[in-house]
């Protein structure tokens, strides 16, 4: 079936005539409407634009240009922007609005060759790690319909999984691509802060954190789609002129093939040092992983960063709150019913906090940085659970317990926020499934400007692992797919 090949496979047989950009472009959007309904991955994606999308390439393939990404189908999360089609924020304040140009990385793929299919849906202001806003609906899991691909990408990882388009993209200010790609079964991956330029867009309340990455299906496709979503954009002040190793040709893909798995030193940790807690299938998994890794001969030692005393999940989340109220707080004021209670919430919390807290908190992420870097001159990786938990019911917006006692709110998404404030990259890879037959995600961390390492480990240990993460939507027929499964 189309939908299951991969990106470079796509991109060979079109190249060789077996398939055409039509008939790429129209099996896809028939997946979609049969499967979408059910799902709600996306929230846009328009027959008209793709077909213009496509005829486009087309004329650019008769003139001889090179397309390096031709038959890569990719979709973008709401809170990144398609020229001329609807960009919403999942909010109800932005229900009317119209993206007037394309995000910078979108232009920049659809130049290279790739079809944007469309929009996947987010929680508002893509702030809760559970995608659902009133405006679009609850997104579902393709491994379960009853349980959520968690959030904030969650449109993205339920569009990839269920085999509607072959990569997304997503943004991650706290593991919103990593945690979705680990219940889901996908590969997610955050970069280097500031490595995929967003020079203009919507205001993100988590600017200074928050990066736009990638969700695929396996490792080779995601190096695919990096390899040209990384550049440096002057007009974005959080991107920075490129490394070396990344302005050579394919340099992800390359990278895959040159990792020395004997001479790297890894970290491991099933609480990340802050006493953070696993249910019990995950802990076993997790274990039995670790063992597995070691069999293979790679180095690895049980340790974890000295982080600064009470350090836990989200320890910087005012940030997030203050710049919520200095974005939305007149909309609470005059306009209430257009918020989610729970961003009104988060909004009212950020209303109180002072300068002088902020500011504190500014200084605490100074030392979050020193604990990694001390950490990151004994080991050149680090690897961790992505999730404490499988995914859970798509009806509660967070798992009631977690390691059999009571969760907080954000308790599911405590393994990856640290590695935001410390602006470093990070991968979440399948590496087995939990109790309920639904898949879990192992996290790869690195120092700043190692992704490709990081990305190379990951493909290594895929190797390793070697196992098929197939979601049930993944290996459906949309001709004889029902809302039922």
């Amino acid at each position: 079936m189309i939908h299951q090949l991969r990106a470079k496979a796509l991109h060979d047989i079109i190249h060789q005539g077996g398939l055409t950009m039509a008939e790429l472009a129209e099996s896809t959007l028939a997946r979609i409407e049969a499967i979408n309904p059910s799902l709600i991955a996306f929230v846009d994606a328009d027959h008209a634009d793709v077909m213009r999308q496509v005829e486009a390439i087309e004329v650019r393939r008769r003139a001889g240009e090179a397309l390096p990404l031709l038959g890569s189908v990719f979709s973008i999360k709401d809170n990144l922007w398609l020229g001329g089609r609807p960009a919403t924020y999942g909010s109800q304040v932005y229900r009317h609005h119209v993206a007037p140009c394309d995000s910078a990385v979108v232009a920049r793929l659809k130049r290279l060759g790739a079809l944007c299919i469309g929009i996947t849906n987010c929680p508002e202001f893509a702030c809760k790690g559970h995608t659902s806003n009133s405006l679009h609906g609850t997104t579902r899991n393709p491994w379960d319909l009853n349980t959520t691909p968690g959030g904030s990408s969650g449109g993205a990882a339920a569009a990839v999984a269920a085999g509607l388009g072959t990569l997304a993209l997503g943004t991650d200010a706290g593991g919103s691509i990593r945690r979705p790609a680990a219940h889901t079964g996908l590969v997610g991956f955050k970069p280097t802060h500031g490595l995929i330029p967003d020079p203009h867009g919507f205001d993100d309340p988590s600017y200074a954190i928050s990066d736009i990455g990638v969700l695929a299906k396996d490792v080779e496709d995601c190096a695919w789609l990096l390899d040209a979503a990384v550049f440096h954009d002057c007009r974005d002040p959080r991107s920075h002129p490129l490394p070396a190793q990344l302005t050579v040709d394919r340099p992800f893909t390359n990278a895959l093939k040159r990792l020395d798995s004997q001479a790297i030193r890894i970290g491991w940790t099933s609480d990340l040092g802050c006493g953070f807690r696993l249910d019990a299938d995950v802990a076993t998994a997790f274990d039995d992983c670790i063992a597995t890794l070691v069999n293979a001969g790679l180095t690895l030692e049980h340790a974890a960063p000295d982080w600064p005393a009470h350090t836990f999940e989200y320890p910087l989340l005012r940030q997030q709150q203050a710049a919520l109220a200095a974005q939305f707080g007149h909309v609470l004021r005059d306009t209430p019913e257009l918020l989610d209670p729970a961003l009104a919430d988060q909004i009212t919390q950020g209303l109180s906090i002072i300068g002088a807290d902020y500011a504190a908190d500014e200084l605490r992420r100074k030392t979050l940085i020193q604990a990694l870097d001390n950490f990151f001159e004994r080991f050149d990786f680090l690897i961790c659970p992505t999730t404490p938990v499988e995914a859970w019911p798509v009806k509660a917006s967070h798992p009631g317990t977690i390691g059999g006692q009571p969760a907080s709110q954000r308790a599911h998404a405590a393994f990856t926020p640290l590695f935001n404030y410390c602006e470093v990259p990070a991968v979440s890879l399948p590496f087995a499934l939990g109790q309920h037959g639904l898949p879990l995600g192992l996290q790869i961390v690195g120092p700043r400007h190692t992704d490709l390492g990081v990305l190379a480990l990951a493909h290594h240990l895929e190797t390793i692992i070697d196992h098929r993460f197939d979601a049930p939507l993944w290996l459906a027929d949309s001709d004889s797919f029902s809302s039922s499964l």
